[in-house]
């Protein structure tokens, strides 16, 4: 209980300090070209990919597009590990989970020379000129920077580090954040929004603009299959471990406690860089409650 007292208080204090504020702009803005060099990705098994391809084509845009799905498709030995997922996420990972987790894995792993790549998933649709969203994007920090793209018309943001949007469909990655994933993204822990093993390595920022845009027609292969697929209860090592120490019912505060320490065991294990910093700001996040 103490544990969870001190760590709340923690969390309280950052969330006071650091806030909201504008994106950091590039000091080379004022003499780097107009134009910068992007690739992009598309990602999905979906056949509204191709109408997705076919609007990237139309304006000669560079693009690959990669896909795994989970329900048909087997993953090489070595690239899940599900274990590490449910101490995570403290349940097992659906088949459509790791098939997106999957394909931005494949994504991230394809060469690219650009200062920008840029991600689309294949539920979105292009309703405008793809040079309003690089044009944003060359403004920005040449820092590891992660940019969600969202419609609209509002002021950017950058986020504080302890915090990440979620359901992002589209997203921009500068090479420094592309060569950072490249180095620590070799097995996939948890769901694709957003890996543990980088995602607080980074700043992330959100850029509003009107090129791009979900298209709510389009309906989620994973929202689909929990219709379908019997979900696995929630019970991971964060109970199990209060059983294995004879504890047969575990309150919230020490839940919260023994998945800090968990977590913080299971990074340390992996090699991911920070790794109890890493595990208490993954506590106090929603991606990783399961």
């Amino acid at each position: 209980m103490v544990r969870r007292y001190i760590s709340d208080l923690v969390f309280s204090l950052i969330k006071a300090i650091f806030r909201q504020k504008a994106p950091l702009l590039d000091s080379k803005l004022f003499v780097r070209a107009d134009k910068i060099s992007c690739d992009y990705r598309l990602i999905g098994i979906r056949p509204s990919i191709d109408d997705l391809a076919k609007s990237l084509s139309c304006q000669a845009r560079r693009f690959k597009m990669v896909g795994f799905n989970g329900f048909t498709e087997i993953l090489p030995p070595g690239v899940f590990d599900e274990d590490a997922s449910r101490v995570i996420h403290g349940r097992k990972l659906s088949s459509g989970e790791i098939g997106c987790a999957r394909s931005h894995h494949l994504a991230y792993s394809l060469p690219s020379e650009s200062e920008w790549t840029i991600f689309l998933e294949d539920d979105v649709k292009v309703l405008g000129d793809l040079l309003e969203v690089e044009e944003r994007l060359s403004r920005l920090s040449l820092i590891p920077t992660i940019a969600a793209l969202e419609f609209g018309s509002k002021n950017d943001v950058r986020l504080p580090f302890w915090n990440k949007k979620h359901g992002t469909y589209a997203y921009a990655v500068n090479r420094a954040a592309l060569s950072l994933i490249s180095d620590t993204y070799s097995e996939i822990f948890c769901v694709a929004d957003w890996p543990i093993q980088w995602i607080y390595q980074m700043q992330f920022v959100i850029i509003f603009q009107t090129a791009v845009q979900l298209d709510q027609e389009v309906e989620s292969l994973i929202d689909k299959e929990r219709k379908l697929e019997r979900v696995e209860p929630r019970l991971g090592p964060i109970q199990k471990e209060g059983l294995n120490l004879g504890i047969h019912h575990v309150d919230s505060n020490l839940s919260n406690a023994l998945s800090i320490y968990s977590l913080y065991k299971l990074l340390k294990r992996k090699g991911v860089a920070n790794p109890a910093w890493t595990a208490f700001l993954a506590s106090k996040s929603e991606f990783y409650s399961g």
